[in-house]
């Protein structure tokens, strides 16, 4: 079934975007790579979401506000424990998941809607240890194999490192303080059509913040690149929204 998604304007961008058309689609990828919720809302006893940290990170991601009526924003069940890598990405090993002081992941449903999106906050003990965190990811995205193999449990997938898409990078976090991963995703059934996904991470002192989108195809459109710049730059401006007190930096 086809639809119209047109995810909203948002004051870091002032323009509307236009309506994209998409449709439902399995997407498995996030579940082999560690991102694919238990469950979905929170715990009733979940006491982190009274901590003052998750009240930080609950506004960093993405928001509802970022998109249409169509599509929610919602935290999963394992969404704020530290149980769950916040760093998954090519079987790499990251030192630096134990220094996460609290971690919050958004995701977006329908999550079969294309293109899909979920966000992942995460707020670490120093400066340092989040320098370190995406430090970690670039040496593994660096050394990833192009080709592998991984399995969501009941489907065989193939992950092929590729270029990244020319990408708008205005208003997003300076290239030192930010990692571009895109992979393309198929089944080695044939039970899924091939696709693009994107990580964008933007760090800002011990905060480190990132967005996974995937396409419609193995090709980012006009409209893929107008919805991800739209999101990355909103996320990069919550960051610099942040005090200084709570981010160790300036």
């Amino acid at each position: 079934m086809v639809a119209a998604l047109a995810l909203a304007s948002c004051a870091s961008t002032g323009a509307a975007q236009a309506p994209v058309p998409v449709a439902s689609a399995w997407r498995p990828a996030l579940f082999a790579e560690g991102y694919g919720p238990t469950g979905l809302g929170p715990s009733p006893s979940d006491s982190t979401l009274a901590d003052p940290d998750q009240n930080r990170l609950a506004g960093l991601g993405v928001q509802q506000s970022d998109l249409p009526s169509t599509m929610t924003a919602t935290l999963p069940a394992d969404g704020t424990s530290l149980g769950v890598a916040s760093l998954s990405y090519c079987n790499g090993t990251f030192a630096s998941e134990s220094a996460r002081v609290a971690r919050r992941h958004t995701v977006v449903l329908p999550e079969s809607s294309v293109p899909g999106v979920a966000s992942e906050a995460v707020y670490y003990r120093t400066v340092q240890d989040a320098t370190i965190a995406l430090s970690e990811l670039r040496t593994v995205a660096a050394g990833c194999p192009a080709h592998r193999t991984a399995s969501d449990g009941t489907t065989a997938l193939a992950f092929d490192v590729v270029a990244t898409p020319d990408l708008d990078v205005t208003g997003l976090a300076p290239e030192d303080r930010r990692v571009v991963v895109a992979t393309t995703v198929s089944s080695q059934d044939g039970k899924a059509a091939a696709y693009l996904l994107l990580r964008v991470w933007q760090q800002r002192g011990r905060v480190l913040v990132g967005l996974l989108y995937s396409g419609s195809g193995t090709e980012f459109t006009d409209a893929d690149r107008s919805n991800v710049h739209l999101l990355t730059s909103s996320v990069a401006t919550r960051l610099e929204a942040l005090p200084a007190d709570f981010t160790g930096s300036g």
